[in-house]
């Protein structure tokens, strides 16, 4: 199955797909989303590395590059 961003942000680290969701694109991995004293985040599952929703809204880009999911 192939995904595609609508959204590239953080220096395109971070990709927005059309559905709102946020992935990992060095490593193909979902972010969920998480809170943290009244802000909105998104980290990967077992990660300390967060990555802030205002800071990907401020950053964001316009492009559409394919995500590759690992299988692991």
């Amino acid at each position: 199955m192939q995904i595609y961003t609508t959204h590239v942000c953080y220096d395109g680290r971070i990709g927005v797909t059309a559905k709102g969701e946020y992935y990992e694109l060095p490593t193909g991995t979902l972010l969920m989303r998480e809170c943290h004293q009244g802000a909105i985040y998104y980290r990967a599952f077992k990660s300390k590395k967060r990555y802030s929703w205002k800071k990907c809204n401020e950053t964001k880009l316009t492009k559409v590059v394919e995500i590759i999911n690992m299988p692991f």
